[in-house]
């Protein structure tokens, strides 16, 4: 078999030869053969002899060829001129002989095939064949040709205008050109050929609609040429492509591109693509502007443009992992500090792979987030700030519960204490357990209304207070509370507006905070600051306090107390608030979530700050007194007092607490009347009413409770005069009877004197 020195010699070859495998396929062919047949060594290489006929005029010239190539190869003894005398005319040259060598190895096999052509240029004489000849080729030619006079009128067509149309050449040429146009195009192609008229030689290409037979109208390419000038032609040339598929392909495309344009336009969004073969990106031509990078600073190829530096490894992570797990790649990112607010990112893209499975590009858009992660992120803080006070209202709940069942015993216990107190001699040795008994259930009762002062439903005596004078009036107690290597600094706001509050209440904050930051500071010196003043605060401060979602932006007056302690976790800050919770020793009370108690049932806003290793505030907000519409308590009237006597009806649903009030009030020098529920009470009422000076009654008991059973006793008697007694607190309490002549409240657990000074507005 030759080598490649026998393969260049060959293809260098200035005789026509053609390289043919024992199959019959073209291997190669020599610099002769292609300048003859004027074609290109990759145009036929490869190809089998059957496919040969494509470049030959005469089709049986290529059979006899493959005829005679296949006789070769079937002798024994094959002749070098197999194929004499075989005649084929290709691209203008007749190959008027020909013959064949075989290529044999050392076996003596056929291995190749070497097949040389005589030539001499073609030379057409008879003009019924060049005649014949073109006209089959018009005829076979996918276009129409057409030819049309000066006025444009059709004096040719090409049988192919009846695939184009559906109408016969004749019937074309029955009816003018412009018939057939769409009147919509025949403006336009009339203009365009008025210019090629008066320009012999020029070319016009035109795209318009033509009639069609089954009534739609197809999509032509009309390509012309003026050869008026010619004598023997004397007409307009042109060719008829039907370009509806391509038309309408680009139609789509065109739609598809402008949807993704104005998609990205309204994403606000660029795309972009990586060869990552040759190390080069690509983005969309508003990237630079997209980016805020100063015009020419961007050459395409820096794929990490516009990523901030402390983000591209996310970047570089994202697209490692795209290329082990999957085609997808997504990542977020900042964009450059360019001295405005940050801005974030979102890019979003496929991995395209070669046919090993190699990743060879990107493809991809990239989106501005920062709009997006702040709604985000406001979703998320209002998320928090909602479970935060689900959480609360559900402890809150739970608080208020607790104390009222605890209030309940607690009255059991005080009531049956004081009665025992006052049957005891001032001598006795009971007297002083009495007492103890006395003072533990006041500090239970205490707890009690810590638990409701967390719960937000605290019993408060509102009155103007000037949290620096209450400040001031503390300031011994405050100093003799906190640890002696703490040292208390005062920061007071000169002419500091009043607020509407709890005198006790604020004390207790106070108390509690200092207290509270005495613990944080240890055994180490440091500074506790309490400081007044007014703020302005806007929806985002507000925002970034507790309890806060209800309260109006504007001039707040605050109370805080800061610390140089410890400081607090991020964990600890968010569980602070809880009931009995504490970094210090179990069973420290109820503490700050007490004062957050008070700071919801003032309406007010409390806000934190705090640190690990660099202390703690605390600021407490609260409207100024002008900004509020409450009433204080201590500006309702006192009724006048009355000396005791009459009937009192007793009405509780727990025997023990129904036992011990009526045997306070018996020990008042009144006569008793009991009841268990509200319908009880209703009938007892109905059968002694003409001896019943007033009802004490509870609020929550079964079957009917204190509110129905006080409508329906005003319905009996609307003058009846009902105090109200609960465990619960009095403005929670009374908040459904405001208006509607409740005689008064008492809270439970009441020693005998509160009792006494309530019947006797009772009963007054």
């Amino acid at each position: 078999m030759p080598g490649d020195p026998f393969q260049r010699a060959f293809e260098a070859a200035p005789e026509a030869q053609l390289l043919l495998d024992t199959q019959g396929n073209v291997l190669s062919a020599s610099e002769g053969y292609l300048r003859a047949a004027v074609l290109t060594r990759a145009a036929i290489t490869g190809k089998p002899l059957r496919e040969l006929a494509p470049y030959l005029d005469a089709p049986a010239a290529c059979d006899e060829l493959r005829d005679s190539l296949e006789t070769l190869l079937r002798s024994a003894f094959p002749s070098p001129n197999a194929l004499a005398d075989c005649r084929a005319c290709v691209s203008g040259t007749l190959f008027t002989r020909g013959s064949s060598v075989p290529v044999l190895d050392d076996a003596g096999t056929i291995t190749q095939i070497v097949h040389r052509l005589e030539s001499e240029p073609l030379r057409m004489t008879d003009e019924s064949a060049r005649e014949r000849k073109l006209r089959k080729m018009i005829e076979y030619s996918v276009d129409a040709f057409v030819l049309t006079d000066a006025r444009i009128n059709f004096t040719f067509l090409s049988p192919s205008i009846e695939r184009l149309t559906g109408y016969t050449p004749a019937e074309m040429l029955s009816r003018s050109a412009m018939s057939h146009v769409h009147p919509d195009d025949v403006g336009r192609l009339g203009a365009a050929a008025r210019q090629i008229l008066e320009k012999p030689g020029s070319v016009l290409t035109e795209q318009l609609r033509l009639r069609h037979r089954d009534g739609s109208f197809r999509t032509i390419e009309l390509t012309g040429v003026n050869y008026l000038h010619d004598p023997d032609l004397n007409a307009l040339v042109g060719t008829l492509r039907d370009i509806s598929e391509r038309v309408a392909l680009e139609t789509e495309l065109r739609r598809g591109r402008d949807h993704l344009t104005v998609a990205l336009e309204a994403a606000h969004a660029i795309t972009w693509e990586r060869d990552l073969l040759a190390q080069k990106a690509w983005y969309s031509s508003d990237f630079a502007t997209y980016f805020g990078l100063p015009p020419g600073t961007y050459d395409g190829n820096d794929a990490s443009v516009g990523i901030h530096p402390e983000d591209l490894a996310i970047a570089r992570k994202a697209m490692e992992q795209a290329h082990l797990s999957g085609d997808e790649l997504r990542y977020e990112f900042r964009g450059m500090d360019r001295g405005a607010d940050t801005r974030y990112y979102a890019s979003r893209g496929r991995v395209f792979r070669d046919a090993d499975g190699k990743p060879v590009r990107h493809i991809g858009v990239i989106w501005d987030i920062t709009e997006a992660r702040r709604l985000q992120q406001e979703r998320l803080q209002l998320e928090q700030r909602m479970q935060e006070g689900q959480k609360l209202e559900s402890l809150g709940v739970l608080a208020g519960g607790i104390a009222h069942d605890f209030n309940n015993l607690l009255m059991a216990i005080m009531g049956n204490a004081s009665l025992m107190r006052l049957e005891t001699s001032h001598s006795s040795a009971s007297l002083s357990h009495l007492r103890q008994i006395e003072e533990a259930s006041r500090r239970a009762s205490d707890l009690c209304r810590q638990m409701l002062a967390y719960a937000g439903k605290g019993r408060f005596m509102l009155s103007r207070t000037n949290l620096n004078e209450l400040i001031e009036e503390t300031t011994h107690l405050l100093q003799v509370s906190i640890s002696k290597k703490a040292v208390l600094r005062f920061h007071l706001y000169p002419n500091l507006p009043a607020i509407i509050a709890d005198a006790t209440q604020m004390r207790q904050v106070l108390m509690n905070l200092v207290i509270n930051a005495s613990d944080a500071i240890g055994e180490r010196s440091g500074v506790i600051s309490i400081s007044t003043g007014v703020v302005r605060a806007d929806r985002a401060y507000l925002d970034n306090t507790f309890l806060s979602p209800d309260l109006a932006e504007g001039d707040y007056v605050f109370l805080e107390v800061s610390d140089t302690g410890r400081g607090m976790s991020t964990e600890t800050q968010a569980r602070i608030f809880e009931p009995f919770f504490s970094t210090k020793a179990p069973g420290r009370g109820l503490g700050l979530a007490a004062v957050l108690g008070i700071v919801r049932g003032h309406k007010g806003a409390l806000k934190l700050y705090s640190e690990p290793g660099k202390g703690s505030s605390f600021k407490f907000l609260l409207p100024p007194a002008v900004h509020t519409t409450e009433r204080s308590a201590a500006q309702e009237p006192p009724l006048a007092a009355h000396a005791p006597g009459g009937v009192v009806l007793v009405v509780d649903d727990e025997e023990t607490l129904r036992a011990v009030a009526s045997q306070m009030v018996e020990q008042l020098g009144m006569r008793t009347r009991t009841a268990s529920d509200g319908r009880e009470a209703l009938a007892v009422y109905r059968e002694h009413s003409h001896e019943i000076a007033g009802v004490l009654m509870d609020l929550t008991m079964p079957h009917m409770d204190g509110e129905e059973a006080f409508r329906e006793l005003r319905r009996i008697n609307p003058n009846v005069r009902v105090l109200l007694m609960s465990g619960y607190n009095e403005q929670d309490a009374i908040a459904r009877f405001v208006g509607k002549g409740l005689a008064g409240f008492i809270q439970k657990p009441f020693m005998l004197e509160e009792l006494d000074k309530q019947l006797r507005v009772l009963l007054g």
